[in-house]
């Protein structure tokens, strides 16, 4: 565990990380059904984007055994991915939505049973060191954005997809890191590296979250370590959305990066113990978020 808060300087690619299905890119490929369209067909076809209860629900539902767990209507279980490793444990899931193209990923917050994640919230939120879960966060997403960029390809333009990064807490916290992994890195042999300008162009992923301790420390602290002189990284061409519950010691860890809304739910009933000793475990709760 003490190894794991030791200080990183890049972010690793994470050759441990486990996914549920054996082939992603071909389950993508079976998820979708690839019917040409006229241009005007084409231009008639909206996408819908997400609604902000399909995000919550997500971001809690990537804390339960997903094999039972009833998904928001429309949506699909695309993969899970793993890293059962003491010092990391992380879990997340990438969800689609056929027929609007739309990819979810969802990274897991912290479960107090849950060393890895624990030494997460430590040596990553509070002490704004790169590693860990970040590494397969990052991998996670970018193993989901190559399987979609080459359904893309063998569609003929056929297919465009929407990708968004979601979570509570913890997860939340990981979503922007992977906003910003997605839209500056690329993966070069075992590390992520600086994008650069011949690159192909990646999504303009979304990352809507909720409750998160802040991410904006650590954002800066990617832009210091991936900026180049010749191409600086503007943390302004991210899109983060973050859901806050009332003030707790979660949510006012660090500073919070992007558009920031106040979620409210009903505390009245709330005891005087629990106002005291369980304040932040009720209103931090995704639970609670999801059914406000």
């Amino acid at each position: 565990m003490f190894e794991a808060l030791q200080i990183d300087d890049h972010l690793d690619v994470d050759s441990k990380l486990q996914l549920s299905c054996d082939d992603l890119l071909n389950e993508l490929k079976s998820q979708i059904k690839i019917e040409p369209r006229s241009k005007l067909e084409k231009l008639k076809t909206v996408s819908e984007f997400p609604s902000t209860s399909v995000f919550a629900s997500l971001s809690w539902k990537v804390y339960e055994d997903l094999g039972k767990e009833k998904l928001p209507d429309g949506w699909k279980l695309l993969t899970t991915a793993t890293n059962k490793d003491i010092a990391n444990g992380y879990f997340g899931a990438a969800f689609i939505q056929p027929e609007q193209h739309h990819v979810i990923v969802a990274h897991r917050g912290t479960e107090i049973t849950n060393v890895g994640a624990v030494v997460a919230d430590i040596a990553g939120i509070m002490l704004n060191n790169l590693g860990g879960q970040m590494d397969s966060a990052c991998t996670f997403a970018d193993d989901v954005v190559n399987a979609m960029k080459t359904v893309e390809k063998d569609s003929d333009g056929e297919i465009n997809f929407e990708l968004f990064f979601t979570g509570h807490s913890l997860g939340a916290w990981l979503a922007q890191v992977t906003t910003f992994s997605n839209t500056f890195l690329k993966r070069s042999e075992d590390k992520f590296v600086r994008l650069d300008k011949d690159d192909d162009e990646t999504y303009h992923a979304q990352a809507i979250v909720f409750d998160s301790p802040g991410c904006l420390p650590m954002l800066q602290k990617l832009k210091a370590t991936f900026d180049s002189d010749d191409d600086l990284i503007a943390l302004e061409d991210l899109s983060v959305t973050t859901f806050l519950s009332a003030p707790n010691q979660v949510n006012t860890c660090n500073e919070h990066f992007g558009r920031v809304f106040r979620v409210f739910f009903d505390t009245s009933m709330m005891t005087a113990v629990e106002r005291s000793v369980g304040y932040t475990v009720l209103t931090h709760s995704i639970e609670k978020i999801v059914n406000c």
